[in-house]
């Protein structure tokens, strides 16, 4: 049995036809795990790990994963493309790539540009760069001998680049990493200039482009997983809350068919779900409907009479312009408005949190405001991007031929007219005191439409 065994092991190892430089990495990986059972506590940990790791969801997504990746090397098999020769090459991509970037793939939804820039990564010159420093490698010694010294190298840089008190040794380390990856690279293609005949085959070829074909092929994979995963995560709360899966799953189902990978007009779905709290798919379809009549009113904003209000999305754009991210704009309890989503901003002297908000009725904007609030010492720059964004406000409601009104600083409350009717509130409060307290200023512009109970 055990002979049976060692002839299986080592016709696995002729068919990878590993280099010296994969052998290493596989002896001290080998060499580390073995060392870490031998430690109790990592041991344990180690094995609740390992349970986590083959979780059924996680079994599931493996199973997927396999799938996909082998329908494709059956396809590139079918068209020559692909053969066992290239097998050692499927399987470390499958492992550095698409293992990789499965869980990482609701990065790829909800980072703008994600797709595009991992397409760029694989189709770019730092590609010919990798494959021609791993064609030919060192002698298993050195191979040896490089591997921990460039894992620890890459693991002091890590470390230094996250901590700004250790930024002096960044430029030492990087230079090290930087002249070894030059030497690696300078042999390999030593080798190659040297022994072209021996690499200008179509095995070559073949190599160099597997791994570019499998990623681009892999990528529309990836994507579908972290959209699958985003529309789960986004439903789920409402079984928390009570909604049956009958209910939840058809809402999601709909909702896919309706926005696609629009992530976020899936996200206002739900949480309109919950405001209004609907329980039918009827209701559930008119609300789809009408987010998909929001989306389009954001796309293209209707004009809005000056005796009604001012456009909520022209009033959204101007705080956003001034660096202040905003909510959509929305009905909630019978109202509509949209609040900003930013966190306090730091910087080394202090912290400052600049928000916002739009409110009115559905067709107009009645009050817009404007916060800022600083925590003493005052960071520099606070107070003209506050100054910049009661500017921009002004000038929304004020005809752009007239002259902007002068708003003063006060530290009470202080109502005045503007143009056209519209009054305006300006607030600054302090708390606390200069070492552990700060203010806050408030700009409230109210349009004579706005009700008289709104705050």
């Amino acid at each position: 049995m055990i002979g049976l065994l060692v002839e299986g092991l080592r016709h696995s190892l002729e068919v990878l036809d590993l280099n010296t430089r994969e052998t290493a990495i596989l002896i001290w990986l080998a060499v580390g795990l073995l060392g870490l059972f031998f430690i109790k506590n990592i041991a344990q940990s180690a094995g609740q790990l390992i349970k986590a790791f083959f979780a059924p969801i996680l079994i599931r997504a493996y199973l997927g994963l396999i799938t996909y990746v082998t329908l494709i090397v059956f396809i590139l098999a079918r068209l020559g493309l692909w053969g066992l020769d290239n097998l050692k090459t499927t399987l470390v991509w499958g492992i550095t790539f698409a293992f990789v970037t499965m869980f990482r793939a609701t990065k790829l939804v909800e980072e703008r540009g994600s797709v595009r820039r991992l397409l760029r990564e694989t189709f770019s010159g730092a590609a010919v760069v990798l494959f021609i420093s791993q064609i030919a490698t060192l002698p298993l010694w050195g191979e040896l001998i490089l591997f921990p010294l460039l894992l620890f190298v890459g693991l002091l840089l890590a470390v230094a680049e996250g901590r700004p008190e250790n930024a002096i040794v960044v430029p030492p380390l990087q230079f090290v990493a930087g002249t070894a990856g030059l030497g690696i690279l300078g042999w390999s293609a030593f080798q190659v200039a040297t022994h072209f005949h021996h690499y200008a085959t179509a095995h070559t070829v073949r190599e160099f482009g597997l791994p570019i074909a499998l990623s681009a092929l892999f990528l529309p994979y990836a994507y579908g997983v972290g959209l699958l995963a985003e529309y789960q995560s986004a439903f789920i709360r409402l079984e928390f809350l009570g909604r049956s899966k009958a209910f939840v799953g058809h809402a999601r189902r709909r909702a896919f068919w309706a926005f696609g990978g629009n992530l976020d007009l899936t996200r206002r779905l739900v949480r309109d779900i919950q405001l209004q709290e609907v329980t039918d798919s009827m209701a559930t379809l008119a609300l789809i409907r009408r987010e998909q009549t929001l989306a389009a009113r954001e796309r293209t904003p209707p004009a809005v009479p000056l005796q009604l209000g001012w456009s909520p999305y022209a009033a959204i754009a101007v705080l956003e312009d001034t660096g202040v991210p905003m909510g959509d704009y929305h009905q909630t309890n019978g109202s509509w408005g949209a609040e900003s989503t930013t966190a306090k901003v730091w910087n080394e002297l202090g912290s400052y949190r600049l928000s916002g908000s739009v409110r009115g009725g559905e067709v107009a904007a009645t009050q817009l405001a404007i916060d800022l609030d600083i925590d003493y010492p005052a960071p520099k720059g606070a107070e003209a991007l506050f100054e910049a964004a009661v500017s921009k406000l002004v000038r929304l409601i004020v005809p752009g031929s007239e002259p902007l009104p002068s708003l003063p600083r006060t530290t009470r409350r202080k109502g005045f007219l503007l143009p056209n009717g519209v009054v305006a509130h300006l607030t600054r409060n302090s708390w606390g005191d200069a070492k552990y307290g700060g203010y806050c200023r408030r700009l409230v512009l109210r349009h004579p439409a706005a009700p008289a109970n709104e705050p």
